[in-house]
């Protein structure tokens, strides 16, 4: 088993990391706890992330994923 991140895993976490620091701080997620709404999420960042392809990360590419 190899457990060395590749160059993609580590673009990838990178990616995420810059994304979710600029749009989803401690701070905004700790808000929507408070907030006690029925979603508990930002929609509009899980929209984003899907337009990312994040969605289809763990699915193979002959079934629409990455």
């Amino acid at each position: 088993m190899n457990l060395v991140y590749s160059e993609d895993h580590r673009l990838l976490a990178d990616s995420a990391r810059e994304f979710l620091a600029a749009r989803s701080p401690v701070s905004r997620q700790r808000a929507l706890r408070d907030e006690g709404g029925v979603n508990g999420f930002d929609p509009q960042l899980w929209q984003d992330a899907v337009a990312l392809g994040w969605s289809a990360i763990p699915f193979p590419e002959n079934l629409g994923g990455l």
